[in-house]
C-alpha cells in the first residue's frame, strides 16, 4: 500500500500531537552520524570556547610578559645610566688623585729644594767648620771671582763658554790648602739634603772641567745624608762625602 501525501500530513499531525515520538522518528529516519551531529556541534562549540579562553589567557600572559620586558628594559637603562655616572665619577676621582699626586710631588720637590738650599747656605756660610778635615784656610770663591778665572781659561782655549757655564752652576767652589803639604787646592761641592747619584756625577764632571784651569781640584758632595747607590758611586769615583758636618775620605771607605 503506497504512502500518500495525505498519509504524510496525518503523520505530521500525529507527531505534533505527540512530541515524544520525535526522537524515535529521528532515530528511524536519520543515520547515527546525523543524530550525533548536534552533540558534536556542542562539543566543538565547547572546545572552541576553551580555545578562545586559552587564547585570551595567553594574550593576557603575553601582555604581562611584554610589560615585564618593558620594566626590565627601563631598569637596564637605569642601571646603564648609573654605570655611566659611576664611571664618570671614577674618572673624576682618578683625575683628582692624579692632580693630588702631582701636587704632592711638586710640594715634595719644593721641600727638598728648600732643604737643599738650607744645607747649601750652611756649608757656604761655614766652610771652615764643615770642610776643615779636607783643607785649611778655606775660602768660598765669590761668583764674580770664579767667572774672572773662567774667562781667562776661555781666552786661552782651555774651556768653552758652555763648559765655563757648567762650572758656574756648581753649588759651591772653594779654595784652600791641603793639610798634608799646604798645596793650594780647589773643591767643587754639590749640596743636597739627600745626596743622590746625580749629585755625585755632577761633582765629578764639574771638578774635571775645573782641573783644566787649576791642577788640584777635589770632588765633594755634601748634605744631611746620602743614598746607598750614591755612596757606592762616590767611593768608586773618589768623591769626598761631607754628611751632617762630617767629612769622609773616599780612600778610607
Amino acid at each position: 500500500m503506497p504512502f500518500t501525501v495525505d498519509d504524510f500530513h496525518s503523520l505530521v499531525e500525529l507527531i505534533e500531537r505527540h512530541p515524544e515520538w520525535r526522537a524515535e522518528l529521528r532515530r528511524l529516519v536519520l543515520t547515527e552520524e546525523l543524530l550525533s551531529l548536534p552533540q558534536a556541534v556542542r562539543d566543538l562549540t565547547a572546545t572552541v570556547q576553551e580555545l578562545a579562553e586559552a587564547q585570551r589567557r595567553t594574550e593576557v600572559r603575553l601582555e604581562e610578559l611584554a610589560e615585564a620586558q618593558r620594566r626590565t628594559e627601563v631598569r637596564l637603562e637605569e642601571l646603564a645610566e648609573a654605570q655611566r655616572r659611576t664611571e664618570a665619577r671614577l674618572d673624576e676621582l682618578a683625575a683628582a688623585q692624579s692632580r693630588t699626586e702631582r701636587e704632592v710631588a711638586r710640594l715634595a720637590n719644593a721641600v727638598a729644594d728648600l732643604r737643599g738650599e738650607q744645607w747649601e747656605r750652611h756649608y757656604r756660610e761655614h766652610p771652615t767648620s764643615y770642610f776643615a778635615s779636607l783643607a785649611r784656610r778655606i775660602r768660598v770663591l765669590p761668583l764674580r771671582e770664579l767667572q774672572e778665572r773662567l774667562d781667562e781659561a776661555i781666552a786661552v782655549g782651555r774651556l768653552s763658554d758652555d763648559e765655563a757655564d757648567e762650572i758656574e752652576r756648581a753649588d759651591i767652589v772653594w779654595r784652600g790648602r791641603r793639610r798634608e803639604d799646604q798645596t793650594v787646592t780647589y773643591a767643587v761641592v754639590e749640596v743636597s739634603a739627600i745626596v743622590h747619584v746625580s749629585d755625585v756625577q755632577r761633582a765629578v764632571d764639574r771638578a774635571a772641567l775645573l782641573r783644566r784651569v787649576e791642577p788640584e781640584v777635589m770632588s765633594v758632595v755634601a748634605g744631611q745624608s746620602i743614598a746607598r747607590e750614591a755612596a757606592k758611586l762616590a767611593t768608586e769615583l773618589g768623591v769626598f762625602q761631607v754628611l751632617d758636618g762630617r767629612a769622609a775620605d773616599p780612600a778610607l771607605d
